[in-house]
């Protein structure tokens, strides 16, 4: 009697424990399930945000691409003016005769695209040149996923990585910038102080030729800012190129969901 009674307490022993366990692993697996809705949800919070944040490169990159076009093609007006012959390889550069053939020249104005900018004398456009524009990618997104740690909630590893590398490659663009644009500038500022040209210089093509011809160095230093704007021009175009892709990427992925 008494150990049928110890086999029923035991028996009824094993059965709270296995409904214990059951109603842990319950709770455990709707937990999981809650969480994953949760990091669905988040996930697609983070992919639209990503979309504007590179809807925003993307417009502000093209102001980018806009003013070294202009620049280009106000480099080569000045140029020509001063008598300086433009270098062969620039007459071949299938992006250089692109620029040139799309911007529109007018009497004291160049425009490209939607971007324009005018000049009341040629010594006002010599010291536009002055005037170049940075690009500054956006990084709220990509940061707050960093930084919190949840990078991982893009399921997709090619798109995370995708994304990884485009922040990646959008940081050495502003390296180049400051690299490569930023220092021609401030050399060009200097010298424009040196030869006596104010900024919104009111000064003739005459006297313009007259201190070009006294000092080599202003030839010089125009051609480099026409290279350099030619260069940022088509490491910017890859860049919007770049962009888009990525954001073909995210919407994609975000239609599956």
């Amino acid at each position: 009697m008494a150990q049928n009674k110890t086999a029923q307490y035991l028996k009824y022993a094993i059965g709270e424990v296995f409904l214990v366990v059951i109603g842990i692993l319950i709770a455990l697996q709707l937990n999981t399930w809650n969480q994953g809705i949760q990091n669905r949800k988040l996930e697609k919070e983070y992919l639209n945000r990503f979309i504007l944040d590179l809807e925003t490169d993307s417009e502000d990159l093209l102001i980018v691409i806009e003013k070294a076009a202009i620049n280009i093609k106000l480099s080569t007006h000045v140029l020509e003016k001063l008598d300086v012959r433009i270098d062969k390889e620039y007459l071949s550069d299938s992006l250089f005769i692109h620029v040139i053939s799309e911007s529109n020249m007018e009497k004291n104005a160049i425009r490209y695209g939607s971007s324009i900018i005018s000049f009341s004398s040629f010594g006002d456009a010599i010291t536009k040149l002055r005037l170049s524009r940075a690009f500054d990618v956006t990084t709220v997104t990509i940061n707050d996923l960093t930084s919190n740690g949840k990078m991982e909630v893009i399921r997709n590893k090619a798109l995370r990585s995708n994304i990884q590398y485009y922040y990646g490659v959008m940081s050495a663009h502003e390296d180049y910038n400051a690299v490569r644009v930023a220092p021609s500038i401030t050399y060009f500022d200097n010298l424009l102080r040196d030869l006596a040209i104010p900024p919104f210089s009111k000064q003739s093509l005459q006297e313009i030729q007259s201190i070009n011809n006294r000092d080599p160095r202003f030839k010089t230093v125009i051609q480099y800012i026409m290279k350099t704007n030619l260069d940022l021009l088509r490491w910017s175009s890859q860049r919007k190129v770049d962009i888009e892709m990525v954001e073909t990427e995210i919407r994609e992925e975000l239609n599956k969901n």
